[in-house]
């Protein structure tokens, strides 16, 4: 329904004035995709994966784990609140993460 929402609400203003196109990304707090953001999210890993010359299926899980706990950061700063600066993270290197985190595929 979120997506729906805001199709109607953004997507004829982007096509018209912006000459652009709109696919919402819309999330769940658990980590749950709309239709339209796996799409987004997938089409994201490919152009990762052949700019960086990494299999695809290490590109998207890194992909997803990175929005995962991006959401969840912002679920616990919205619930908990901070006091500390906000974390930024550069981390970038895909291979490198994966191995840190000893992720398998």
């Amino acid at each position: 329904m979120a997506e729906k929402s805001k199709n109607r609400e953004y997507k004829e203003r982007i096509r018209e004035v912006e000459h652009g196109d709109f696919s919402p990304m819309v999330f769940t707090t658990a980590g749950g995709l709309a239709p339209q953001s796996s799409i987004v999210v997938k089409r994201i890993a490919e152009k990762m994966s052949e700019k960086q010359l990494i299999n695809m299926s290490v590109v998207s899980g890194w992909l997803r784990c990175r929005l995962s706990f991006a959401l969840l950061r912002t679920t616990i700063l919205c619930v908990r609140g901070t006091r500390r600066k906000r974390y930024n993270s550069h981390e970038n290197n895909i291979e490198l993460s994966v191995s840190e985190a000893k992720i398998t595929y």
